[in-house]
This record gives C-alpha cells, sequence and structure tokens, in this order.
C-alpha cells in the first residue's frame, strides 16, 4: 500500500508541483489581490535568480575587508 503510494506521488510530481503551485496563488489571489500577487509572484522569481547565482567572491571580499578591520583594532 505504502509502496503504491511512494510509485504513484513520484511518477505524478510534476502534476502534484504544479497543482500545489497553483493553489497557492489561487490563496494569493483571493487574500491579497491580483496586482499584490503578482509582485509576489515577481518578487520570488527575482529571490529565486539571486539564490541561484554564485556570491561566494563577494562573500570572500567581505571577509577580507572585515579581517582587516578587525586586524587594524587589534593592533591599536
Amino acid at each position: 500500500m505504502l509502496e503504491e503510494f511512494i510509485y504513484s506521488f513520484l511518477e505524478n510530481r510534476k502534476k502534484i508541483f504544479g497543482g500545489i503551485i497553483a493553489f497557492i496563488i489561487s490563496i494569493l489571489f483571493v487574500t491579497l489581490g491580483f496586482f499584490a500577487t503578482i509582485f509576489v509572484i515577481i518578487m520570488t522569481i527575482i529571490g529565486y535568480n539571486l539564490g541561484d547565482r554564485d556570491f561566494g567572491f563577494l562573500l570572500d571580499k567581505f571577509k577580507n575587508i572585515l579581517s582587516s578591520l578587525l586586524n587594524k583594532i587589534d593592533t591599536n
């Protein structure tokens, strides 16, 4: 029984995911309105795209600046 459920879930995961996303968007549309829902969707897409990028170089630069500032404070 559980194996059949898991197999069915894995076979239809794109349909289930699409249904969940559509349900969330419809709830947002009903509670927030059209333009607020569009704003939330756009901000979600922007956040996803920013989160997908590698900002390791910025983190390294920030660490270098922070360590140089701490070294200056430590030597005084």
